[in-house]
């Protein structure tokens, strides 16, 4: 068997580079392969990239140029170098960290829905943490795309008190200094106006590509067709405004929306100008939507223990109804006792009375005492009556405390069973809509607008208007749930 280092798994590439053995390879770009490399006498394993042979020698100053911006910065959100080194070739080599995860492209593609809103930002705001440690070390990364993101699954992180997988910023092969002018392009898709017209880009492109980033994570596309040419899409990201982002999510926040098209400004002044401006205003639009989901929630609360008030109430009232009922009935048995037998005395003294005193007297007349003193053996029958079939009668729309699922029927007129009702249905509707992100502003915004007409109405008022808006509420959120 031929020594180690002699054994290859590519033409180009030995088996075994300063003593890290190449195991397999992780994923191959336009100018470099990277493979998972281990290195036995520390057991430890890392990533290993090598740029392709045959590149032209601007390419390789490139590769090295990549390597020192790596060595100079220190931050969780950006991929961490371990060692460099040159081939027997002259080629450069770069060892890195190695994390299991996917890439932020293959999580998207592997989406059957865009991404919720609230997810979305959090990976934003550990990309605008990422971009704020280059940007301070003078780094412009210049091809910020879901394939140059690594989403670390076995690594969380806290964002907004609630843990995540950590996201890292990699492949700065197209990374320079701020100012410095460089013929190389990052993709077409997620390029900034300023790069396409070959100008030396600064920090604000890359924050126009975390813009298309996070307009793709909640849309599930980018602003641009991906079918026009390269030259039709470069002119229309240098001529025209990107297309709103509601029209391709409908119910995103508004104000999630305005971030997102203040980042794709196509003159870099109108863009917020750092990312730290970015990191904070995420977060606080973060907060904001969880804010309005943790308020939904103790609405809801508040109601349901409105409700289970009304209904102990209603329970209360019922067996104070059913005790005064029975009491009742057995006051008029005890009476119908009583008159059964006086009737039985008073027929008997008669028929002793007309009876002559010489004849026996008939058995009939001896049964019918029994027959008439037949009412008190049927009394308990009277006693057990149904309470709820008499409380039916007298409050026949009480009887029923569960709330309904259907906004209440149009024309009714108000009362304190219809604002019941009508509360109920609501609270149903808003908790249903609060499990979808493209529902949370809207439903809470509508939640507090018709809390309060129900409130505002009069009784004996036409209840119509809020019947409606209910209606409304309830197909919306139906739609969204077919959807």
């Amino acid at each position: 068997m031929p020594p180690a280092e002699s054994v290859v798994i590519a033409p180009d590439v030995p088996a075994v580079i300063d003593g890290y053995v190449v195991e397999r390879e992780l994923g191959r770009g336009g100018m470099a392969t990277v493979y998972e490399v281990s290195l036995p006498e520390l057991n430890a394993r890392a990533a290993l990239k090598v740029p392709h042979a045959g590149l032209e020698e601007s390419w390789l100053e490139q590769f090295r140029c990549e390597a020192e911006l790596l060595f100079n910065l220190s931050n969780q959100h950006i991929v961490k170098p371990r060692a460099y080194g040159r081939l027997a070739d002259g080629r450069p080599y770069l060892v890195m960290e190695l994390h299991r995860g996917t890439t932020l492209r293959s999580l998207l593609d592997a989406r059957a829905v865009p991404m919720p809103v609230t997810e979305a930002l959090r990976y934003a705001i550990q990309l605008a943490r990422g971009l704020r440690a280059a940007h301070a070390a003078g780094i412009v990364h210049r091809d910020l795309k879901p394939e140059n993101i690594f989403v670390d699954t076995e690594e969380k992180t806290t964002v907004s008190a609630q843990e995540v997988s950590t996201l890292r910023l990699a492949d700065f092969g197209l990374a320079s200094r701020v100012g410095r002018k460089f013929t190389h392009a990052g993709s077409a898709d997620y390029l900034a106006p300023e790069q396409a017209a070959q100008q030396p880009p600064d920090g604000r492109a890359d924050l126009y590509s975390l813009g298309v980033v996070l307009y793709e994570m909640i849309s599930g596309r980018t602003p641009w067709a991906r079918e026009i040419g390269l030259l039709e899409l470069l002119k229309l990201q240098a001529t025209t405004d990107a297309p709103r982002l509601e029209s391709v999510a409908p119910g995103v926040p508004a104000e999630v929306a305005e971030v997102v098209h203040k980042l794709l400004a196509r003159n870099p002044a109108q863009r917020y100008q750092t990312a730290d401006a970015v990191r904070d205003v995420l977060e606080t639009r973060l907060k904001q939507l969880e804010n309005r989901v943790e308020r939904t929630q103790v609405n809801f609360d508040l109601n349901a223990a409105q409700r289970r008030h009304a209904t102990t109430d209603l329970t209360i009232a019922k067996v104070q109804v059913a005790v005064g009922s029975r009491r009742r009935w057995a006051g008029l048995a005890l009476v119908l006792v009583l008159v059964a037998v006086g009737v039985v005395l008073g027929l008997g003294w008669r028929a002793t009375v007309s009876q002559p005193a010489d004849l026996p007297i008939k058995p009939e007349l001896v049964k019918t005492p029994a027959a008439v003193v037949e009412p008190e053996v049927a009394a308990p029958a009277v006693v057990e009556a149904r309470p709820e079939e008499l409380e039916s009668l007298r409050r026949p729309a009480v009887a029923t405390v569960k709330p309904s699922t259907k906004p209440p029927t149009a024309g009714c007129q108000v009362d304190e069973r219809w604002r019941k009702h009508a509360l109920a249905d609501l609270d149903e509707l808003t908790q249903r809509a609060s499990k979808r992100d493209a529902l949370i502003s809207w439903a809470t915004d509508e939640n507090e607008a018709i809390s309060q007409a129900i409130a505002s109405l009069a009784s004996g008022a036409d209840c119509g208007s809020v019947d409606q808006r209910l209606k409304k509420f309830d197909a919306r959120v139906n739609q969204q749930e077919r959807n």
